[in-house]
C-alpha cells in the first residue's frame, strides 16, 4: 500500500502520523512524507527560508517515524497546500492529513474519498 503523510510540523500533523503508524501493516512500514511550501511573492530570500523550515520539519518527522519503525521518504513541494496535496494524493492508496476540526476533534484520515476520524 502506498501511503502519503502530509505534515506542517503542527501538533495535529504529529497526531495524524501516529494514527497512520497504527494502521500500517508490518509490510507497509515505508511512507512518503510531504511538506508543502507556499509560493512567496514578497521578500527576497523568503523561498529559501521556507525550504529550510520545511526540511527541518521533515527531518523531525522522519526521526519520529523511525522511532515507530517506519521509514519515510521526504518530499518538499511548492505551491498551494490544498491543490498540491490533492494532486499528490492521486498517486497513493492512503493519504493522511492532520487538521484541527471546528470542534477540536482528532485529525481526519482521508481514504478513497471518505473521511474517517482517528482517535487522538
Amino acid at each position: 500500500m502506498r501511503v502519503l503523510i502530509a505534515t506542517d510540523g503542527s501538533v495535529h500533523a504529529g497526531v495524524a502520523m501516529t494514527a497512520a503508524c497504527r494502521i500500517l501493516s508490518a509490510e507497509d512500514r515505508s511512507i512518503d512524507l510531504l511538506c508543502v511550501v507556499p509560493e512567496s511573492r514578497t521578500k527576497a530570500g523568503a523561498p529559501d527560508k521556507l525550504q529550510r523550515r520545511a526540511a527541518r520539519i521533515l527531518e523531525a518527522s522522519r526521526h519520529a517515524l523511525a522511532e515507530q519503525g517506519v521509514s519515510a521518504r521526504p518530499l518538499i513541494e511548492q505551491g498551494s497546500a490544498i491543490k498540491t496535496l490533492l494532486r499528490a494524493s492521486l498517486q497513493y492508496d492512503l493519504t493522511v492529513v492532520g487538521a484541527k476540526s471546528r470542534n477540536d476533534q482528532a485529525p481526519a484520515i482521508l481514504r478513497s474519498g471518505r473521511t474517517v476520524r482517528a482517535a487522538a
